[in-house]
């Protein structure tokens, strides 16, 4: 049962988004580890490591409380919203900039199922991960695309580029008019965003896993991505 793995490693300086976000709110992630030295076996460290981590950074999931008031959080969505059967809809040969329309996911209409989890593939961050072009020139789903997914009855959405264009406006970006988010959350579509990898899946159906951290009352989490192929 080979396991794929499709997340990014949380460094804070590698994570342009998180970058620009922490800017504009005056707050930053880290991770601190403390070393305590041993006390009789010389080659014995005890470690502890402190997180301060934005919700969104690297690969993680947001869930509709990011966008609606009245959304569920993390823990209140059901463990199956983050794991199943899945499908890859191969638009690596979109470019910097470029949109994904309902006309193009409909080419792939033949591979959705209801209830799949669809991973939409640029290798954008493959290619452009920690640098400005990731944020200012990714590829975007468009509002139709969005509602596309709704009407398929999809369970969740990754993407392996900075999905919302209204996003690459930071710090004049709207959330108003984040149309993609707005679609998605509010129809109870789980969004698995800078996804990483997609490339080295074989196949086009697999199973998806992407749980969140359980922590009561947030909107968002890092999560661990993978894909479980036959």
């Amino acid at each position: 049962m080979p396991i794929i793995d499709l997340s990014l490693a949380h460094y804070d300086e590698m994570d342009p988004v998180a970058a620009a976000v922490g800017k504009m709110m005056n707050a930053e992630t880290s991770v601190r580890r403390k070393y305590f030295p041993p006390r009789k076996e010389p080659d014995v460290v005890f470690v502890d490591s402190w997180l301060s981590i934005f919700a969104h950074a690297g690969t993680h999931l947001d869930c509709p409380r990011h966008i609606y008031r009245w959304g569920k959080t993390t823990d209140e969505v059901p463990l199956d919203r983050f794991m199943g059967p899945a499908c890859l809809l191969d638009f690596s040969s979109k470019g910097a900039d470029a949109p994904i329309s309902a006309g193009d996911l409909e080419a792939h209409a033949g591979l959705v199922r209801e209830n799949d989890i669809v991973l939409l593939r640029t290798d954008f961050t493959d290619k452009f991960w920690g640098s400005d072009a990731y944020l200012r020139n990714s590829p975007f789903l468009t509002g139709d695309g969005a509602r596309w997914l709704v009407d398929k009855g999809v369970k969740a959405a990754g993407f392996d580029f900075l999905q919302e264009e209204e996003v690459k406006k930071i710090p004049e970006n709207v959330p108003e008019n984040y149309v993609v988010h707005r679609t998605l959350l509010g129809n109870g579509i789980i969004q698995i965003e800078h996804m990483t990898n997609l490339s080295a899946i074989p196949q086009e159906r697999f199973e998806v896993i992407a749980l969140p951290l359980k922590m009561p009352g947030i909107e968002g989490s890092p999560c661990r991505a993978v894909a479980v192929v036959e």
